[in-house]
């Protein structure tokens, strides 16, 4: 449990460094990116919407953060076995 709680915050940690790191850079931040795949995949009209962006800039997060605690929990698992093994 600790490995998924631990995979989640570092998920979350990067995800959210790199949008402070890289969004001053032109089309540097995950709201930018949603808007231009916003932009591509339904067009103009839907990227003017704000709460579209906004939506998808928080599931993109959010996927980060349950793919590092995912990672997280299989790491923690693998520390278990192997240091279970090793006390015995």
């Amino acid at each position: 449990m600790s490995g998924c709680i631990f995979g989640g915050v570092a998920g979350l940690a990067v995800a959210l460094s790199m949008d402070f790191m890289m969004g001053g850079a032109p089309g540097g931040s995950w709201h930018d990116a949603v808007r231009n795949d916003v932009r591509s995949l339904l067009g103009a009209d839907w990227a003017a919407k704000e709460w579209v962006i906004n939506s998808g800039t928080v599931v993109v997060i959010s996927g980060i953060g349950l793919i590092g605690a995912a990672i997280g929990s299989v790491c923690g698992f693998i520390a278990g076995k192997v240091f279970s093994v090793l006390t015995k």
